[in-house]
């Protein structure tokens, strides 16, 4: 018979209200599985002087201090001791997370350990040979390796020796989806007037943003830059000296209950990431299910298994700023095609990329390691 009351331990960097797709997929996950029946701690890094604990939707969440960072990884020297006074009967590692690794090592053998494998180490390449035989050493300990799709495992260096362990479980959307008022979707197409291109996300160097505001200088619309990030005093600086500011909006943070009218508003939505870092693209699958056809770039990892060529949207070279003018301006220019593509990127989450289906695939890889 499946028990589901076993105590699970989620590991990662952050959680909510910290902002980024991995932390919002570890809430998701968490919530629907404490729904089920499952013991859920969730164990995680803060920017707090002491350790905080608190319960929200049936999940202990534990912040330990995080004492500033080290190659773009938290120190989070809490992190160990707390890990063994919980004792998990199995342990999810959400990475890429260095220290994550080394915890593994305090687990007894006897504990399964899951890793969900988010991306491949990117930014600190340069430290590579250095991280390498510890990335391998963990990935030997773990019982089962998660990768967030078939490309991205097969396009990742560090799973080569590891396949026969990897099922890849996708990202996904929650069942219950935001309600959103056609009022405030009016109210924005009226506000911008002129067609609307939308980007969400960080403002950070992998999502290759310059290369979308060059774009636009050729595309007759205003482009919707929802997000906050250290690139952003450049970023506007650069639409001005391109002589393209006035048709750009860069909105900054905008809450959950308004990205959806937004996206909504949207006639096309553009993922112009450059690096493998955008693994999967999570603003791109909330786009699409809302009905937005998508403009993505060619990567070797799971987005354009999300965003289909000529089915769901287009996808064009990365760095390429005249194949996102053309893309752009192609949909823009055929409202049949939009909304052709429109309907099939809808159809196409609602598929393939729902809570529900991921947590049923999850909870079989828990109850073989825990059988």
């Amino acid at each position: 018979m499946e028990n589901r009351s076993r105590h699970i331990v989620m590991l990662n960097k952050a959680y909510p209200p910290w902002t980024g797709g991995v932390e919002r997929h570890v809430c998701d996950i968490s919530e629907e599985l404490a729904q089920r029946g499952w013991r859920v701690s969730v164990l995680c890094g803060a920017n707090v002087s002491f350790e905080t604990r608190e319960w929200n939707h049936g999940v202990r969440i534990i912040r330990v201090p995080r004492w500033g960072s080290l190659l773009s990884q938290p120190l989070l020297t809490r992190l160990f001791r707390r890990l063994e006074e919980l004792k998990p009967d199995l342990v999810h590692i959400h990475v890429p997370f260095p220290l994550g690794w080394f915890a593994a090592n305090q687990v007894f053998e006897r504990i399964p350990i899951v890793a969900a494998w988010h991306s491949d180490i990117v930014r600190q390449r340069i430290f590579k040979p250095f991280f390498h035989p510890f990335e391998q050493l963990f990935l030997s300990r773990c019982d089962c390796i998660i990768p967030t799709s078939e490309p991205l495992m097969l396009s990742s260096r560090a799973l080569r020796k590891h396949r026969e362990k990897c099922v890849p479980i996708p990202l996904a959307a929650r069942e219950n989806g935001m309600k959103i008022s056609p009022r405030s979707v009016e109210k924005i197409r009226q506000q911008y007037g002129a067609p609307i291109v939308l980007f969400v996300g960080r403002l950070v160097g992998y999502k290759g943003l310059p290369y979308l505001l060059r774009a636009m200088t050729n595309v007759n619309a205003v482009l919707l830059i929802a997000g906050d990030g250290s690139l952003r005093d450049k970023l506007e600086r650069f639409a001005k000296k391109i002589l393209c500011s006035g048709k750009i909006r860069f909105l900054g943070h905008v809450p959950n209950e308004e990205l959806g009218a937004l996206r909504r508003a949207a006639d096309v939505f553009v993922l112009p990431s450059i690096a493998r870092s955008e693994a999967f693209g999570y603003a791109l699958l909330d786009a699409m299910r809302e009905g937005c056809p998508a403009i993505s770039t060619n990567l070797p990892t799971g987005v354009s298994y999300v965003n289909q060529d000529g089915e769901t949207g287009f996808v064009v070279p990365p760095r390429d700023s005249q194949a996102l003018t053309e893309a752009i301006n192609r949909l823009l220019s055929d409202e049949p095609l939009r909304r052709r593509f429109g309907e099939a990127a809808k159809a196409r989450v609602e598929q393939y990329f729902m809570l529900d289906g991921a947590i049923k695939k999850l909870e079989k890889v828990y109850f073989e390691l825990l059988s």
